[in-house]
This record gives C-alpha cells, sequence and structure tokens, in this order.
C-alpha cells in the first residue's frame, strides 16, 4: 500500500511537471499583435515598385474576352528636410516610369512619429497623358468618365489615387487640411478619415496578413480604404509593415460599352504596385 501510495505521487508530480511545461510552452508561442509606431522616413530611404495595371474586358454579346496588361515601375526617395508654411517636412521624390515616359513629383510629408500627413504638392514639367492602344470599338465606362483605351483607364486609376484632391498646375500645391495617410501606432481595427474634400476617404485596419511580394515576405497590416468615388465593386488595400509600404492594389469594376453607346458587357480592372526592393539608411535589402 505504501509502494502505491509512492506511485501515485510520482504520477501527480509527473503530470504536473508535464502540464506546467505544456502551459510555458503555449506562453511562449503566444502571438503577440503587430503594432507599427512610425514610418520610416529618413533621408535618404527609398523603394522601387513594380506597377502592374491590367484590364479584362468581357465582351458578353459577342463572347469575347480581351486582356490588356502593362508594367510600369515607381521610385520614391527621400531627398531632404524643408520648411513649408510653418511645418517640417520630409520631401520625396515620386518617380513614375509609365510606358516609356518619366512622371517627377514632388511631394512633402510631415510628422512621420504621430501620423503621415501629406502636405504639398508639385508635379515635374511632364505630366501630358500619353496615348496608349486603342481598344476595339470598345469604350469602358466608370460612372460618368469613359475610357478608348487601356492607358487612358490606367492615368484615372492613378489620378484617384494619387492627384485628384490637388490642384493640377506646376506651382506647389497644399492640401488643406493636410490627408492624414496613416496615424500612428497602426494596430488592428484603428480607424481614421484621411480627407474630406473634394470626397470622402476613410481608413482602416482590417488584419494582420503576411505578404510576398518580390523584395521578400513581410508581416504587415492590410489597409481598408474606402472613398465616395469608389463604387459597389470597388476594392482598394495597402500593406504596411516597419519597412513601408509593402504592396497597394486597387480593383474596379466598370461597364464595356461598343462605339455606338450600346451595353457589350463589363471590365475588371487591376492597378497593384508591389515592392521590388528598398533601402533603409545605410542597408540594402532585395
Amino acid at each position: 500500500m505504501k509502494y502505491l501510495k509512492h506511485f501515485y505521487l510520482l504520477l501527480i508530480l509527473t503530470l504536473g511537471i508535464l502540464l506546467g511545461t505544456t502551459v510555458n510552452s503555449c506562453r511562449k508561442h503566444v502571438h503577440k499583435p503587430l503594432v507599427i509606431e512610425q514610418f520610416p522616413v529618413q533621408v535618404g530611404n527609398s523603394w522601387e515598385y513594380r506597377r502592374t495595371f491590367q484590364v479584362v474586358v468581357f465582351d458578353t454579346v459577342n463572347n469575347d474576352t480581351v486582356e490588356h496588361p502593362l508594367i510600369d515601375s515607381l521610385h520614391e526617395e527621400f531627398k531632404d528636410i524643408d520648411k513649408l508654411a510653418g511645418w517640417e517636412c520630409y520631401r520625396l521624390l515620386h518617380l513614375l516610369f509609365d510606358q516609356g515616359h518619366t512622371y517627377p513629383e514632388t511631394r512633402w510629408y510631415a510628422h512621420p512619429d504621430t501620423a503621415l500627413l501629406w502636405i504639398a504638392n508639385s508635379r515635374g514639367d511632364i505630366s501630358r497623358i500619353v496615348e496608349g492602344e486603342k481598344f476595339n470599338n470598345k469604350i469602358l465606362c466608370k460612372g460618368t468618365t469613359s475610357f478608348d483605351s487601356p492607358h487612358a483607364l490606367q492615368q484615372y486609376l492613378y489620378n484617384v489615387r494619387y492627384k485628384n484632391f490637388l490642384s493640377f498646375n506646376f506651382d506647389t500645391t497644399y492640401c488643406s487640411p493636410p490627408k492624414k495617410l496613416f496615424v500612428f501606432p497602426l494596430t488592428i481595427n484603428k480607424y481614421w478619415v484621411a480627407m474630406t474634400d473634394p470626397w470622402l476617404e476613410e481608413r482602416e485596419i482590417i488584419e494582420e496578413d503576411s505578404v510576398t511580394v518580390p523584395a521578400g515576405t513581410f508581416n504587415s497590416l492590410r489597409l481598408k480604404i474606402t472613398s465616395d468615388w469608389m463604387e459597389e465593386f470597388d476594392l482598394w488595400h495597402k500593406w504596411i509593415a516597419d519597412e513601408g509600404i509593402i504592396k497597394d492594389t486597387l480593383y474596379i469594376r466598370g461597364i464595356a460599352r461598343d462605339t455606338g453607346g450600346n451595353i457589350i458587357g463589363y471590365f475588371d480592372a487591376y492597378d497593384i504596385y508591389e515592392l521590388l526592393y528598398f533601402n533603409l539608411e545605410t542597408k540594402r535589402y532585395y
């Protein structure tokens, strides 16, 4: 009986040790939510992106599907610190290489540790819309706007992303009030209003996500953007990590018409920026 008692005590002790080990092991593997404290703003930091634009036209009348892919690239780099209208701003060079043409812009951002505020913008001297490949007897319609080429639609998506709330001139123009690109710290369910004029744009962190792009795999937060200019099927998401914006994808759907104005189907358009590599301070990442 004495030995049986010792056996039960030993069994209880062993189970306790195993249970404690399991609990400690679970505690070690508890996932800590991702929190992004600020945007990596520093003079010399740069990012290279591949821009993939694709429009797919579904001609349901003639039972025809046509795809139009376009590949461009984008370079962004913080060049200096300036003082604009009382703001200490980081000057960003935004250089879009689009169908053999270069579109330079300068942007100024402020308060990178509490928010990333878009303060001002200045366009370069090359800004004309380049005519692209024409659709064969097809016109794409988004609301009241029509496009007769893939490039015209691509240019439209670029404008609604970046420029329509700014003046179209070659002087420096100011966002009044500044557009709130990010409000830190970023965590899941963080919500804010980016701007209200000329349309309302709201932003919300909806989930933590592991995203793979040519530059690698990043633990990131997925940002959902909704705006008054967007329609029922439109989707806009950004993925942001400690290293900056990793991916940016915009999807829209619209109506396809023939040159006579008759509806012949619909189109899907995808505008995607993916990080190729980046340079933060003295380290280069590929």
